[in-house]
Parts: structure tokens; sequence; C-alpha cells
């Protein structure tokens, strides 16, 4: 098999049956090839936390970075919609609801988000669950260039964060503006950031250890949420996608 287009200081690790090849994971640039196998098992390497181990900050199919499965602009800017509108039908519903008829959004809600939106009671942990939708507009927002960097996984959204969500509420059109958007490439490896801290988080309640100190569990756990979902893990639909570690 050839390989090319590898750094000048890869240094294969392992080539096995399967068609995988690692590379060095202490050389500057690590990367990981998969040849002639389908992503479901590059998900199942992530699961057993393969490319975690390896240290590895870049991952390519079929060494194409045009092949990596990614949401569009227009469909990370109708969940960032859908998101806004039951995050806040969590704390102000008549709000929600009005916006939602006053922009036409409700094809953009999932059927959960469309049941909650017009629910006529909501349950407090519906209320809480639906609340917490707001981080995940975060990752979101990145990918869109709306968000110069990604937050810390440390702290929930503050002031600044909530005044751009408000003016997207008050504009929506806005975000549907052509833009540039994060190369694939940097959202696989946030989302395989965010599984790795969403695996330290859950691996701590299930030993009873202290929760980690520089994670924010609900905040990781709504980063690993959207980012499944804009990488099209699974081709699950925002209602049914899972979060692995």
């Amino acid at each position: 098999m050839t390989v090319t287009n590898l750094p000048s200081n890869a240094q294969p690790l392992e080539l096995d049956r399967r068609g995988f090849l690692a590379l060095n994971p202490a050389a500057e640039i690590s990367w990981i090839f998969v040849f002639e196998c389908e992503l479901g098992l590059l998900e199942r390497m992530n699961r057993r936390n393969v490319i975690a181990n390896l240290g590895l900050l870049h991952c390519f199919v079929g060494a194409q970075e045009g092949q990596l499965p990614i949401r569009s602009t227009v469909l990370a800017a109708q969940r960032v919609f859908a998101l806004i509108a039951v995050s806040t039908a969590a704390t102000n519903p008549t709000k929600a609801l009005a916006w939602v008829q006053r922009h036409d959004l409700r094809a953009m809600l999932s059927p959960k988000e469309r049941v909650f939106i017009h629910a006529k009671a909501r349950s407090e942990l519906d209320q809480i669950q639906f609340s917490w939708r707001i981080e995940a507009t975060v990752p979101l927002l990145w990918f869109l260039r709306r968000l110069s960097e990604m937050p810390l996984p440390n702290s929930q959204v503050g002031s600044d964060f909530k005044a751009a969500v408000e003016a997207i509420f008050e504009e929506p059109l806005t975000l549907m503006q052509s833009r540039p958007t994060r190369l694939p490439i940097k959202v696989w490896r946030a989302r395989d950031e965010a599984m790795s801290e969403h695996w330290r988080v859950r691996n701590a309640k299930f030993n009873d250890r202290p929760k980690p100190q520089d994670l924010d569990a609900g905040v990781v756990r709504e980063s690993h949420y959207a980012l499944n979902w804009l990488v099209r893990y699974e081709n699950a639909e925002w209602d049914d996608v899972a979060t692995d570690t």
C-alpha cells in the first residue's frame, strides 16, 4: 500500500489487516489515515478511545479531508435557531413560541422540541433539560465563526455570549449570511476533545471519584452532543444523537 502526503517526520506505528496506519503520537503533528473502510469502523475506534490514547490531533478518512462528513452551514444555523427557541421556552414559553411563529421556524424544530414548545404544561425536569440546550449552541456558533474560539469547558455561557444570542433572537437571518465555516478537520478535532472530556466526567462518576475541576459536566455533555450531530455521528437526527464515550 502506498501512502502519500505524510508529514516528513512521520513514523509508522501500526498497520493492520484492516488498513489502519497510525503514526507516532510523539511527532509534532500526529495523523491517522483510514483506508478502504467506512466511517463506522473509525467510530468504533473512537469508542474504544484508541484515537484519544494515541494522542492524535487530526483524523482523515481515505486521506481526504473533503470526505469528512459535516453538516451544512444552513443546517447548523437552523439548529441554532431551534436551540435558542427551546432554551428560551424553558423560562419564557410565550416569548419562544411567538418568536418561532414570527420567523416561521417550526420546521426547524425536532419532534421532541415541537412537543416541548407547544406543551400547555412542562415538567420541571423538561424545563431544566431544555434550558441546558443553550450550551449546545456554543460549538455550532463557533463552527459558524460567530465565536472566535471554543470557550473552556469549565464554565457556562457568560454575559457576552448571551448578548450575542439575544442579537440573533432579534435578527435571526443575520446568522444565515454567507461566511466561511471552520474546516471539517477542526470540527472533528473539537469533537474528539469533547468526547474525551465527557469520558473523564463519566469515568469519575462511575468510579465515585471527585469530578474533574477543569470541566463542567453539563457544558461538556451539551458540547459533545452538538458536535456529534455536526459531524453526522451515526447519521442520527437531533433527537437521536448518542454521546458514546
